[in-house]
């Protein structure tokens, strides 16, 4: 089966296999509840760790991680998020920072929230919160930066916008 899988779908399922056998080792260890939601959100976290940690060109090839954070361009500002989430507590944090010309240091923002439900909902808290805070504050010249894969690539699908 594993031969008839393409790269990306062979790296979820692998994902997904060991997330599987962490719930089972936490089962079997910890005498807890099985809990297919653990199972899905971990897998999609790991995947999501393990791809911004093995970038891929578009030809399929490993890609070099020498990225470095660049300045925004003048009369921009550069938005960064980020989320994280406790899988146990179901509780987590998003912050943020704004920085301007230069790489100037703007604002910057955190929040706890006690009721999420993975690792991508927290992700998708903090850029929405972000974004939210830019518009309230009137900056309209913006870039986003975050590590979520998953957020990244929806907000760039147009359309998934549409939907």
């Amino acid at each position: 089966m594993v031969h008839v899988l393409n790269k990306e779908e062979f790296d979820m399922l692998f994902m997904f296999l060991w997330a599987i056998w962490e719930e089972i080792n936490r089962l079997l260890w910890n005498r807890g509840s099985f809990n297919p939601r653990h199972v899905a959100m971990w897998s999609m976290k790991l995947l999501q760790e393990y791809q911004s940690w093995h970038p891929r060109s578009g030809n399929g090839k490993l890609r070099s991680r020498s990225q470095k954070w660049v300045a925004p361009p003048s009369g921009r500002f550069k938005l960064n998020c980020d989320g994280a989430y406790n899988i146990d507590t179901e509780c987590g944090g998003v912050g943020m920072s704004i920085r301007g010309v230069g790489g100037t240091f703007v604002a910057a923002w955190s929040k706890h929230f006690s009721h999420l439900s993975s690792a991508l909902h927290s992700e998708a808290e903090a850029c929405r919160a972000s974004l939210q805070i830019a518009i309230d504050q009137g900056w309209r010249n913006i870039e986003m930066e975050s590590d979520s894969v998953a957020i990244v690539t929806a907000l760039n699908n147009r359309e998934f916008l549409l939907v």
